[in-house]
């Protein structure tokens, strides 16, 4: 779901302070996929191997929504969903560019392109601290973006990850030490991701 493959040190580490996001002592995120490496990125009951759901005959490189964005870089937190917004916001200069701490896009098929507006709002991401603290993350609406700036969590490395949409929910089959989820689950996956962080 979130971030790069497990980085399976025992070390733990914060990387931020000062915690001010929404918090919650949801339960601990656990696989359904019992036979899956350490190194796969998501995985839940409807899941297969490749970490995407199943398509019913949709095709897992259109975007599904039907809609892009079209702004090109003016700001909004709806911006440029699927891209790599932290390491696009580490270069700017200016203020009105936020540091993010942790950043990513919830879609509904595995290789949906860049700038498709993903699964909109109503979605929430659960990051678990190596520490128990729980940061629950919404997603925006229309694109299916989520973010929390540096400062905002105090998330503990490693941390587990799961995407939640009401009782339902996808985790993480690893624990990660990346929180620049973009990184990893770009359209065709780097890092052993599969592909998109897809909505359970």
């Amino acid at each position: 779901m979130l971030a790069c493959a497990s980085d399976a040190g025992d070390t733990s580490t914060s990387v931020a302070s000062n915690a001010t996001a929404s918090e919650s002592s949801g339960g601990d995120a656990s696989s359904d996929d019992g036979g899956a490496s350490t190194g796969a990125s998501a995985s839940d009951t409807a899941s297969d191997s490749s970490g995407g759901s199943d398509s019913g005959g949709v095709d897992p490189f259109a975007c599904q929504s039907g809609t892009y964005w079209t702004m090109g870089d003016e700001e909004s937190p709806n911006m440029h969903p699927g891209r790599d917004c932290i390491s696009c916001h580490a270069t700017e200069q200016e203020e009105e560019a936020p540091q993010l701490l942790v950043a990513g896009t919830v879609f509904s098929a595995v290789h949906e392109p860049d700038d498709c507006n993903g699964v909109g709002g109503g979605l929430l991401i659960e990051l678990t601290g190596a520490d128990g603290q729980v940061f629950m993350i919404p997603t925006q609406s229309p694109s299916g973006n989520f973010y929390a700036e540096i400062g905002e969590i105090d998330l503990m490395l490693p941390y587990k990850a799961a995407v939640i949409d009401g009782d339902k929910r996808r985790d993480m089959v690893a624990t990660q030490s990346v929180t620049n989820c973009a990184a990893c689950h770009t359209q065709n996956g780097l890092s052993m991701a599969p592909g998109r962080i897809i909505a359970p």
